[in-house]
């Protein structure tokens, strides 16, 4: 996970290899770490192997701590993360921009 300050407001946070049961704790608590002064998160998740349905608890999380902290925040995923989200998501009107 690497961090990228795009302006004292926002930032971008990227994640690669495998996102699931073993890792979705710490990869949630490293994204709230990094959000809590900004009002713009890019959740770049295009670097991804691997997405299990335990990331999408995480990116579920991560929604909720946004929308109370005010802060707008977009997800951009490989074509394999959007899969997962498709076939799981119980809100379908929730998109993530595939890249």
């Amino acid at each position: 996970m690497t961090t990228e300050e795009l302006n004292p407001e926002a930032v971008r946070i990227a994640v690669a290899g495998d996102l699931d049961a073993s890792n979705h704790d710490q990869f949630a608590d490293y994204v709230w770490r990094r959000t809590a002064e900004c009002r713009r998160l890019v959740l770049d998740l295009r670097g991804l192997e691997f997405f299990s349905t335990a990331g999408i608890n995480a990116i579920a999380a991560i929604d909720g701590w946004c929308a109370e902290a005010g802060i707008e925040w977009t997800l951009l995923a490989n074509p394999m993360v959007t899969r997962v989200l498709q076939i799981c998501d119980e809100h379908p009107g929730t998109a993530a921009a595939s890249v």
